[in-house]
């Protein structure tokens, strides 16, 4: 802990004892962590990493917040009929005024697509079927401002400081390895490329081939030859065409230009002048003409020529946003695509940067988060990637986590349900006192496809009560269904809007029960695992937030006795979370029915 925040220390370790004292009735070494409460009792931060149970959530398909910013940057919602890659209208206000909801599912950490300035335009989509925009936050134009669709700066520190009132994480998606492609309405706006004969086609253009009838025009109205395109990404990136083709004849993953995205230089060390393009962006875009709002402070510190080279710049400007906001982690797109050495820098100027936002006092002073003191965390795609645990990712990259890839299915189909012996296998390899990594496990995904067995409770049980970190895909606790069928894009399918109609209905109530359980108790992805009976386990933890146990049963049927000496004392009163019903041991034995569900969540009631 830091000397400057003991008093600050103190006085919080102070209420968590006199909370102690209140439930428990007497003060004892283990009990002021009170880390083994019941999910229905006063919420204490017993967060672990550990056990982060995540929801990923595209920001633009959640909940509309501020429709006034919806059409930013001459951006349309009706594309003529292809929707499917337009922006929604979902943005950082909307999910605000969701917290509560997610707060109520039980997750404790939130994954947001990345809120920074995308490119403005569209391009064509898959098989030139429709014109995509950048929605999903994968396709950046500036990393020092907010992207208008998303909200303001101040909207996002209320974000941000929101959901830490709640004691939940913010995981920010970012990107290092690629810029997004060029985009008519960039050209049109800020000077770089040019047009064919000349004939610039002015802001919100957006018209299909009349010759083919596909979205490819973007395309065949630009001048590939001219001399403007000095004016866009120049040295920092390997671009898709002609002079800007990619170095090919280098082969592996660095680079290659992913999906024909211009490639980041990433292994380049040598300082680089900032592209002309964004010089010019940022001498009209200033706070005396209005764009204020949008201009993260810590980052615009880092625009002037040769700071470093490309890396470095997005580094400097990736980790301001956690010395702006406070940001907990993040999750690093196409990981496997920059040298691992790179993302070891991040993680260390983002250690620095996290340290320095709890302690300046200036900044969200009355945020719980000024005194968490777990690290700054990252995990990241490596796509294709399952339970290597000993890897340079970890070693080398910083990274904490790396996303599992055990479970998702290809592009459009439904994936796999996690099984009882993967619970052993994971808590294994995870939780081993050995081993100091994780990974991030999913079975839905924008990427692949939504995971619809026929059984959804079931897999809601066996997904969130799986050892390691979690991930639940927006709308995988309300059946959301895959969307756009017509549009030949499958990974598009799983991107539709959150079906709020069907919050609260009873898949989504066995989803809460679940997750609830889950944040009440860290043994449940950070314990160890021991099976006491067929499908009857055990899971304690002793770790950095003090010790728990619970003891989870599933595919019981009727009334079930659960021995449970060795992990309950007699005369101990314990709860079955998942229906509130409540017992004494008595002979090292409990007894509760299993349910409709076959479920029994047993933890001590404090």
């Amino acid at each position: 802990m830091r000397k400057n925040n003991f008093f600050k220390q103190l006085s919080v370790a102070l209420v968590l004892l006199v909370i102690a004292v209140m439930i428990t009735g007497f003060v004892g070494c283990k009990s002021v962590p009170a880390v083994s409460q019941s999910s229905e009792s006063t919420k204490v931060d017993n967060f672990t990493w550990d056990n982060a149970l995540v929801y990923f959530v595209l920001t633009d398909r959640f909940y509309d917040g501020d429709p006034s910013n919806n059409n930013s940057y001459y951006r349309v919602q009706n594309a003529k009929g292809h929707e499917n890659a337009t922006f929604h209208g979902g943005d950082i206000k909307g999910l605000t005024e969701k917290l509560d909801y997610l707060e109520d599912l039980g997750v404790n950490a939130i994954w947001i697509t990345a809120p920074y300035e995308q490119i403005h335009g569209w391009v064509s989509g898959v098989s030139d079927a429709f014109p995509h925009y950048p929605f999903h936050g994968y396709y950046p134009l500036d990393w020092t401002c907010m992207d208008k669709n998303m909200g303001t700066v101040e909207e996002f520190r209320t974000f941000v400081d929101t959901a830490h009132q709640k004691g939940i994480r913010i995981i920010m998606d970012v990107v290092m390895n690629h810029t997004g492609y060029n985009a008519v309405e960039d050209m049109v706006e800020y000077g770089f490329g040019d047009f064919k004969n000349g004939k610039n086609p002015g802001h919100g253009w957006l018209e299909k081939n009349p010759a083919t009838g596909t979205w490819n025009y973007n395309h065949e109205i630009t001048d590939y030859t001219s001399e403007k395109w000095a004016n866009w990404w120049g040295p920092w990136v390997r671009a898709f065409d002609g002079k800007f083709g990619c170095e090919k004849e280098r082969g592996g993953n660095y680079w290659s230009c992913l999906a024909g995205l211009p490639d980041i230089v990433t292994e380049r060390t040598k300082p680089v002048e900032i592209p002309v393009f964004l010089k010019n962006k940022w001498k009209k875009e200033t706070a005396e003409t209005g764009f204020g709002p949008w201009i993260v402070p810590t980052a615009a510190q880092y625009r002037d020529d040769n700071l470093g080279a490309p890396a470095d710049y997005i580094i400097m400007w990736l980790s301001a946003w956690v010395r702006e906001f406070g940001i907990d982690g993040f999750r690093c797109d196409t990981a496997k695509h920059v040298d691992v050495e790179r993302w070891g820098e991040l993680k260390t100027a983002c250690l620095k940067a996290l340290q320095e936002w709890r302690a300046d006092e200036t900044r969200s002073p009355n945020s719980p988060a000024k005194n968490w003191d777990e690290n700054f965390w990252m995990t990241g795609e490596a796509f294709g990637l399952t339970l290597m645990l000993n890897s340079p990712y970890f070693s080398k990259g910083g990274f904490d986590s790396m996303i599992n890839f055990q479970f998702n299915g290809k592009s459009g189909s439904t994936g796999t349900t996690p099984k009882v012996i993967h619970w052993q296998q994971y808590a294994d390899k995870i939780n081993n006192p050995e081993n100091q990594n994780n990974v991030l496990t999913y079975f839905s995904s924008h990427d692949t496809g939504l995971h619809r067995p026929s059984n959804l409770y079931n897999a809601a049980t066996m997904l969130v009560l799986l050892p390691g970190g979690v991930q639940i895909f927006y709308g995988d606790e309300t059946a959301r269904e895959k969307a756009y069928t017509l549009d030949r894009d499958l990974d598009m399918m799983t991107r539709g809007d959150m079906n709020w109609d069907a919050v609260d209905n009873d898949l989504n109530k066995h989803w809460k029960k679940l997750g609830k359980f889950r944040n009440a108790h860290p043994a449940v992805g950070a314990g160890q695992q021991t099976k006491i009976e067929e499908n009857i386990f055990a899971r304690t933890y002793n770790g950095t937030v003090g010790e728990d146990t619970v003891i989870i049963a599933v595919y019981q049927k009727g009334d079930v006795e659960l021995p449970v000496k060795g992990y309950f004392k007699n005369n101990t009163t314990v709860r079955n979370a998942y229906t509130g019903e409540t017992t004494i041991v008595k002979g090292g034995k409990v007894t509760f029915n299993a349910g409709s569900q076959g479920l029994i969540l047993l933890e001590e009631v404090k």
